[in-house]
């Protein structure tokens, strides 16, 4: 018998127990016992989100498909898996198809076609149980930044012309790039005069010396039309950054001024306003599709008869083998691909509805913390406006300072203010999309073959991440929550063909 071991790690520091030694060890110690001879090993640093971003992975996968009745050794199920996406779309397949046998060490069992209907359901909760524990990781990680971003720490790595640093403390901060800051600053200046487009721009400024920062994975280089581009477009420059969708003010040093920024943006309108108008023709599944063979990208034309094909740009690999599609058949085959959800048991959606309505979730809790810390900080600002005024009045200040100060405090009131509205309304959102959500699986498929092109373009982007086209089929990757009740509707699904072969339904 033979096998493959596979460990991974998803941090550069782990606890005892699922070190990539310890776990190899494990594995090897009960290969030797089961008599199997070991043919690869994969060694893995990689953190396990979605399976298309799994190279390591995919190489392991693609292995096992050559091959049938080989053992898969892991140490425990989570280190292999923890999405919804890698079991159904990868693994299961492997051991029903290719008679892979999956030896779960931690718990010392086995899980191959044969196995019974408790353990698969043991290996099922294990997965859906590693799916929430991830999403909460997330969710955790989310809610630290966001705080950063409130105490005006950007949570991330700054843009070329300022340095991550830490201090004596081991606190992070950001500091100015002296080498490459005056040249980013020249960037706005240059752009400003209205006399360079972003290639005479681009030139420039290589000459001038600006080049990307040097990372573990890439090495320093010229900067790109792109890269300037994304310069002109970040207010990170004059001391404000924007993290989810809301501006914030930082504690670093600005290298513009927002005159400056001002006047760049209203330089960029107008150079790239259309006098042509809006002519580009739009394709409703072009943003979804990846080539599932090269990863390359899928784009889309207007052929013989106005018939539009999907292609392959074969940007990756030029002798791709996959074959244009027409518009009709990828509709088809999301039609096919939606359908699945109306193997969900109404009585489970209503269960889940009504446990919607009544539940008083941790996003309740969340939401008020939220709220009651934004109250916080709105009635401090109010003091320092009342305290700056006073000052004004006893001339402790200048009219130019005042005025200045006071156009900063009274735009953080606003901004406070607006979030604090969002806040009143997101949850009773939450609460009422999801329950219409709920609604519309019911009928998902039929409600999404009434729309137009643009109707179901637009559901597509609500319920999928990606679309995965190979050959004249397509993995679809479903943004959560519907991931979760996409797999629970395939179970549903295959459970109720088998009951049918079975009883002659």
């Amino acid at each position: 018998m033979t096998g493959v071991i596979w460990v991974r790690v998803s941090t550069e520091m782990q606890t005892q127990g699922y070190s990539q030694n310890f776990q190899q060890h494990e594995c090897e110690r009960v290969a030797k016992e089961k008599g199997l001879e070991i043919l690869r090993i994969f060694r893995v640093d990689e953190t396990a989100t979605r399976w298309w971003k799994r190279h390591d992975f995919r190489e392991m996968t693609q292995y096992l498909q050559i091959h049938k009745g080989f053992y898969l050794l892991v140490y425990t199920i989570d280190r292999l898996l923890r999405n919804l996406e890698d079991y159904v779309n990868e693994i299961k397949p492997l051991i029903i198809d290719n008679d892979i046998s999956l030896f779960w060490i931690e718990i010392n069992q086995t899980i191959n076609k044969k196995s019974p209907s408790h353990i698969w359901k043991q290996l099922e909760q294990s997965i859906i149980d590693a799916t929430y524990e991830g999403r909460k990781i997330s969710e955790r990680t989310i809610h630290g930044m966001e705080q950063k971003a409130r105490e005006g720490k950007y949570p991330a790595w700054a843009p070329i012309g300022y340095l991550n640093v830490r201090d004596e403390n081991e606190q992070s901060r950001i500091i100015i790039d002296e080498g490459r800051a005056p040249l980013v600053k020249k960037v706005f200046e240059l752009y400003a005069t209205g006399n360079y487009s972003l290639a005479t721009l681009q030139r420039e400024m290589v000459r001038r010396g600006l080049r990307t920062r040097k990372t573990k994975k890439r090495p320093s280089r010229k900067v790109t039309k792109h890269g300037l581009q994304s310069i002109l477009r970040n207010p990170f420059f004059t001391g404000k950054f924007r993290w989810r969708g809301i501006l914030w003010p930082g504690k670093y040093q600005p290298l513009i001024s927002e005159q400056l920024f001002n006047q760049v943006q209203e330089t960029l309108r107008t150079k790239n306003q259309n006098p042509k108008g809006d002519t580009k023709k739009w394709y409703p599944f072009k943003q979804f599709l990846k080539c599932g063979y090269c990863h390359s990208s899928i784009t889309a034309d207007e052929g013989w008869k106005n018939y539009i094909f999907y292609r392959c740009t074969k940007s990756k690999n030029p002798k791709c083998p996959q074959k244009n599609i027409r518009q009709e058949k990828i509709d088809q085959m999301f039609y096919d691909e939606l359908g699945t959800f109306d193997y969900l048991n109404p009585k489970i959606i209503d269960r889940i509805k009504q446990e919607l309505i009544s539940s008083s979730s941790e996003n309740d809790i969340e939401i008020r913390k939220e709220r009651k810390y934004l109250e916080s900080q709105l009635t401090q600002t109010k003091n320092k406006l009342s305290i700056l005024y006073d000052d004004r009045l006893a001339e402790h200040i200048s009219l130019p300072l005042y005025l200045e100060k006071q156009k900063e405090l009274d735009e953080n009131i606003l901004d406070i203010q607006n979030q604090i509205k969002k806040l009143e309304t997101s949850n009773r959102k939450y609460k009422e999309q999801g329950i219409t959500v709920l609604e519309l699986l019911k009928d998902f498929k039929n409600i999404y073959a009434r729309q137009d092109w643009e109707g179901k373009s637009k559901i597509l982007s609500v319920v999928v991440e990606k679309v995965y086209l190979k050959g004249d089929k397509t993995v679809l990757a479903f943004r959560p929550p519907f991931d979760i009740i996409f797999t629970m509707s395939q179970l549903m699904r295959k459970e109720t063909v088998v009951r049918k072969q079975k009883w002659g339904e």
